[in-house]
């Protein structure tokens, strides 16, 4: 039986087909696998550090949220209203999005994630500028009130240093 060339040949009776390689060897398949491995796992090793660098980030705004809440109810209360409603330390807590918790039947309400306390003290100050004239007046004496915003992250209650403290400088400007 005769076999039958269905290659063509020219004539030097060599094939007119090119046998140039048409795919990737092994070699160069595991490299290129090789390559893309180590990629994936630097991606997936850098998530946790931009995961807890987001929640941070979070978790800082949300306190400047609650600060800006609580500096604006103390400067838009008169004066009075804050020696009569922060006679004692008041605390105020608040959810991971920020929203005002109340406690029922007194204690803690088991949600919370930050905890603001609000402490008034006296400051006077003396020779105060007066605004009429832009001049200072040494005699002059203003009563001030200094509101501390304190703030605590629940995981970080027990430990004293991670508290975070806010003044809020408010006068009285009608005492002489």
């Amino acid at each position: 039986m005769d076999f039958v060339n269905v290659f063509p040949e020219n004539e030097n009776g060599r094939s007119l087909i090119s046998w140039k390689r048409k795919g990737f060897s092994l070699v160069e398949v595991v490299l290129a696998l090789g390559i893309v491995a180590i990629s994936v796992i630097a991606v997936i090793g850098l998530m946790p550090v931009g995961l807890n660098a987001f929640q941070e980030a979070n978790r800082a705004n949300i306190e400047a949220e609650i600060v800006a809440q609580l500096a604006r109810q103390i400067e838009a209360a008169s004066f009075a209203k804050l020696r009569s409603e922060f006679a004692t330390p008041q605390t105020y807590y608040y959810d991971f999005e920020g929203r005002e918790l109340f406690a029922s039947g007194g204690g803690d309400p088991p949600d919370w994630i930050f905890k603001a306390t609000v402490t008034l003290n006296d400051t006077k100050v003396q020779g105060s500028e007066i605004r009429a004239t832009g001049r200072t007046d040494p005699t002059r004496q203003v009563v001030m009130k200094t509101a501390v915003i304190s703030l605590v992250f629940k995981r970080e209650q027990n430990d004293p240093s991670k508290e975070r403290r806010f003044p809020i400088h408010v006068s009285d400007r009608g005492t002489s």
